[in-house]
């Protein structure tokens, strides 16, 4: 087990499963640094130029924003145990959000059509009487899927 996820867990926790979100969660950042590039290349406006350096100077942000959030996918994880499930987030300051599977009282999943043609999932963790845990961009749903449904149904056999 990676040692950076160790301190999250106790003595008792088995690994089960670890995924980030699929790379797909990342096209809402990379689409607008695409087209901007895209409209930067093609752009008639000669070097030197305000619209050129106005499309430069948009295009630089756009792409430090997205090596930005590349860089927090990277360091992002969902951790099954045989006892919980954690999402460990962030690249500066770290966050974790944990629910018991004991506490779990349901498990919604829901799959687009999108996410149905190109894999990924999202998955809704139900704990009485605390907010819901919503996981994102699923990577391989059926599989994830099935790892939960038999953890909360106390069936520990490997998948």
């Amino acid at each position: 087990m990676a040692s950076r996820w160790a301190r999250a867990l106790t003595d008792q926790d088995v690994l089960v499963a670890r995924w980030r979100q699929h790379p797909l969660s990342l096209v809402s950042t990379a689409a607008p640094a695409a087209i901007m590039a895209t409209i930067m290349l093609l752009s008639p406006a000669g070097p030197g130029t305000p619209v050129s350096t106005i499309l430069w100077w948009l295009t630089s942000l756009l792409t430090i924003r997205l090596g930005w959030r590349v860089a927090q996918w990277s360091v992002d994880w969902v951790i099954v145990t045989n006892q919980q499930v954690l999402r460990v987030s962030g690249l500066v300051v770290r966050r974790s959000e944990v629910t018991r599977l004991v506490h779990t009282t349901g498990l919604n999943w829901h799959r687009s059509i999108g996410g149905r043609l190109l894999g990924y999932g999202e998955c809704m963790l139900l704990p009485a009487g605390n907010h819901a845990m919503h996981l994102r961009f699923v990577p391989d749903p059926d599989r994830h899927e099935l790892i939960l449904r038999r953890l909360l149904a106390g069936n520990l056999e490997p998948v």
